[in-house]
């Protein structure tokens, strides 16, 4: 058997010294209770692999952080091959990444191993992630479920075996195309290539400088990089605005110098633009071991704009709860831009720890977690409900049927011409 026990000694160790929030969120975790349970069925022969996955993660949910990522083999320890989200006293299934699946987009779940989903939510909730039922976090529930019950168009009744699959990894869209002949849509589905973004840009300069109103969807978008959105940034700022940026602090453990450093230069090894990130190295390497450094931002040439383009005269950008890490910095950024117009729901909220790092445990197990926090955590002020948009649009099963927010969009559009 696998020693599970020092293995999760290895990772309260590492959360209580290396990870950003150690100073706020002192006490969060009860490790001891967790450590009681592992010894337990360690003695009874009880514990392996999936088990342990879900006791650690578990533990993580302590620390109410989106960005604490736990890893086993790639990805998370099962796979149903859809996501849900939930409505009242049913989840609808909004997408399905597998074929092999029988199960549809639009169809509804009523009971899961029997249990109505009111129950089962509230027994269920730190696994959930949030006290927020539309922000509630179905997938590894779902994953982890014996059967389900789903109620057809129909009003038919399917006792469904959960199955699961092997993660795989879609490509992320990046795409700016004219929706008519006044407005530009783009849609960034993350922010992790900021060479294929400032392609992208380029490309299509002529398009953005003359089309007077623009929509942009980052609903799906998952982070990446800040730097990835700067070269919209002169477009959606007007002359003479100022972005503000929240003070962050960088836990310079050796541990996470070490693996930072590692982590970007294999990151930045094809990358056109690097400079920000060599320079990041460099400080990096000679605070090594100096604990919490507060670094000035690197984005200093984006926080003041003098030379900006006449074109939009106006951005509706769509948000949602899947908007986040990057993307959270996204929405709080241009949220500060007079002729932005942010709806849709709130971010992921994730934004307050972050600058991941990736620790290996084992050939089985990998832990990503954040070594940079902002400065309102230190106040403790979390933003763990997101970055709320301009204008809420609560989700709804009509969004299966209709981009409800895109209509929106054009609604806000078509009241500036």
């Amino acid at each position: 058997m696998r020693d599970y026990f020092n293995i999760f000694n290895e990772i309260v160790e590492l959360m209580h010294n290396d990870y950003a929030g150690k100073d706020e969120k002192v006490g969060w975790d009860k490790p001891e209770l967790f450590r009681s349970r592992i010894i337990e069925l360690m003695d009874s022969n009880q514990l392996n692999d999936e088990d342990f996955y879900y006791l650690v993660d578990d533990y993580l949910s302590g620390f109410k952080d989106g960005h604490l990522i736990w890893i086993a083999n790639g990805g998370a320890m099962k796979n149903c091959g859809f996501l849900v989200r939930r409505y009242d006293n049913k989840l609808y299934v909004v997408d399905v990444s597998l074929d092999q699946t029988i199960v549809k987009k639009g169809w509804q779940i009523v009971e899961v191993d029997g249990i109505d989903i009111e129950v089962f939510a509230n027994d269920n909730r730190r696994k959930l992630k949030s006290e927020i039922l539309e922000r509630e976090k179905w997938f590894c529930v779902i994953s982890n479920a014996n059967t389900i019950t789903f109620q057809l168009n129909n009003g038919e009744r399917l006792n469904y075996n959960v199955q699961n699959y092997s993660f795989k990894r879609r490509e992320p869209k990046y795409e700016m195309k004219m929706f008519n002949d006044k407005i530009l849509h783009m849609c960034f589905e993350d922010f992790a290539n900021p060479d294929a973004i400032l392609k992208l840009v380029s490309q299509n300069k002529s398009l953005m400088e003359q089309t007077p109103y623009w929509i942009i969807d980052v609903r799906k978008n998952g982070g990446g990089s800040d730097s990835a959105y700067y070269p919209l940034l002169p477009y959606i700022f007007s002359k003479g605005e100022t972005r503000k940026s929240d003070d962050i602090y960088f836990l310079m453990t050796e541990r996470n110098c070490d693996t930072r450093v590692a982590f970007l230069e294999e990151y930045s090894k094809n990358l056109d633009a690097k400079e920000g990130i060599q320079e990041y190295i460099r400080i990096m390497k000679t605070n090594r071991g100096k604990g919490f450094v507060k670094i000035d931002s690197f984005d200093s040439v984006m926080r003041s704009f003098d030379e900006t383009s006449v074109n939009p005269k106006h951005v509706v950008v769509i948000t949602d709860i899947y908007c986040g890490s990057s993307g959270d910095q996204f929405i709080y950024d241009v949220k500060q831009a007079n002729k932005v117009t942010v709806i849709g729901r709130p971010t992921a909220g994730i934004l307050d720890y972050s600058n991941l790092t990736s620790i290996k445990i084992d050939e089985v197990f990998h832990l990503m977690y954040p070594t940079s926090k902002l400065g309102n955590v230190v106040e403790n002020r979390f933003t763990y409900n997101g970055i709320e948009p301009d204008i809420y649009i609560p989700w709804t099963p009509e969004h299966i049927e209709r981009d409800v927010d895109l209509e929106e969009a054009l609604k806000i559009l078509d009241s500036l011409n």
